[in-house]
């Protein structure tokens, strides 16, 4: 019977409530952005479309940064068009262009706030074929959290000869993208995905990419994967046991269990604007 705090409401709670466009909802009700202090620890039930575009001013773009992400910058630090960005840029908002990763900028979006573009490092190498292929059989044995599910075609995949293992350790970069990052807002084919990443400077990762970030995914990225994350591994396509050219995908579906799983990745085959690759950067 006792008022209490809360850091924290489910989105799902709050689905049906509306809030205009670059409008907060507080505990005290609806305000526009530009009259919220975001170091007044007001709490934020919920905000409306806070989309940045080339035409928001730079004082405009760095207040709806802080609020929606909580990243502190000042409107200098900030480029929203490629030929703003200077050796202090911090975030950029636009198109994805060649080379842009080599910018060293902390924060890249091709699209404010849902087209974040995610970097991350793993090692690769130093392990026999074998060695991987008997790790995720004792994860897929275990039980609990630790448990890798798999099926049949990624055996398959695993045993097939152009599946292999680098025997040097190799500190590898990696970045995410959905297809639509890459300049597709309407999908694109297998083929089309792979030329375009490789026009931005980006490569296919080695085969042991997938079942390495399977295993590893809590010290790769510091989290246990969130659910209803499919992260798709740009590669090239090894044959299951049907012959169908597969890539492999590493999941955790709506019951909460990681697989290593398949998806057949031929040349023609279309692919949805937010689904996500993982492509490797140009060595």
């Amino acid at each position: 019977g006792e008022p209490r705090n809360f850091s924290k409401i489910s989105p799902s709670e709050l689905e049906n409530i509306e809030v205009k466009n670059y409008h907060i909802l507080t505990e005290k009700g609806e305000i526009s952005f530009r009259d919220f202090d975001p170091d007044k620890n007001i709490f934020i039930l919920k905000t409306g479309n806070m989309e940045i575009t080339s035409g928001t001013s730079k004082e405009d773009a760095a207040k709806i940064i802080r609020i929606v992400e909580n990243i502190k910058c000042e409107s200098k630090e900030i480029a929203l068009k490629q030929e703003e960005i200077t050796e202090n840029t911090k975030v950029y908002i636009g198109p994805f262009f060649k080379d842009l990763l080599q910018k060293n900028i902390e924060h890249i979006y091709t699209k404010f706030p849902e087209g974040k573009i995610s970097k991350f490092e793993a090692k690769l190498g130093g392990e026999t074929k074998d060695e991987i292929i008997d790790k995720l059989e004792k994860r897929k044995k275990s039980e609990g959290g630790d448990k890798i599910y798999f099926s049949g075609d990624v055996e398959s995949m695993l045993k097939n000869e152009n599946f292999f293992v680098q025997e040097k350790k190799e500190h590898v970069h990696f970045v995410k993208l959905r297809v639509a990052d890459l300049g597709f807002p309407n999908g694109a084919t297998t083929e089309e995905i792979f030329q375009k990443a490789e026009d931005f400077g980006l490569e296919l990762c080695p085969p042991e990419t997938g079942p390495k970030i399977r295993l590893d995914y809590e010290k790769i990225f510091q989290k246990a994967q969130p659910t209803g994350e499919y992260l798709l591994i740009a590669m090239k396509q090894i044959f299951d046991a049907d012959g169908n050219p597969d890539v492999f995908l590493v999941g955790r579906n709506g019951g909460g269990e990681a697989w290593l799983s398949s998806r057949w990745a031929g040349p023609g085959r279309e692919w949805v604007a937010g689904l996500e690759f993982v492509f490797r950067f140009r060595k």
